[in-house]
């Protein structure tokens, strides 16, 4: 199973390397997380106990999520549901969006994963960091088809 947190204050990481699209968007965000697997399924003979082979079995995504300050969240998202309901839509997870994310550790070349078909189903609230609205986080999760893990790799 792969998976990848990345968030904006890990030391591992060059922060001038740390980069989320939307769409080829660049967004303001804190932490992003997703993630898949892909089983191998066993092949019997005859019906047989015996395990004589194995192929690819499915592939899972276990979707992800992304969080934000509230306040640039709301206005963002008022964006993407403008942008569904131009395209016949009538919400926000109607449409489905490509998501790149880029870093570094650093002295390291970097890595940029592509997330495919992600669909953004809500957002919930997040931790409370003060009493203004432009501390607030809130977490947005989504679904997705598949990573393609630094822009190619899939499992």
């Amino acid at each position: 199973m792969a998976f990848m947190r990345l968030d904006r204050d890990d030391p591992r990481f060059d922060p001038s390397s740390m980069v989320v699209k939307v769409d080829g968007e660049e967004l303001e965000w804190m932490s992003v997380s997703y993630g898949d697997s892909s089983e191998i399924t066993l092949a019997r003979a005859g019906g047989t106990p015996y395990v004589v082979g194995s192929g690819p079995g499915p592939y899972t995504p276990t979707g992800g999520s992304l969080m934000m300050h509230k306040n640039y969240a709301s206005l963002y998202f008022q964006r993407l549901y403008d942008a569904a309901v131009a395209r016949g839509a009538d919400r926000v997870s109607a449409i489905p969006h490509t998501m790149t994310v880029g870093f570094a550790e650093w002295n390291i070349a970097s890595i940029v994963d592509s997330i495919i078909y992600v669909r953004f189903t809500g957002m919930d609230p997040g931790s409370e960091e003060g009493g203004s609205n432009t501390l607030a986080m809130v977490d947005c999760p989504f679904t997705f088809h598949r990573v393609k893990w630094n822009g190619k790799i899939q499992f």
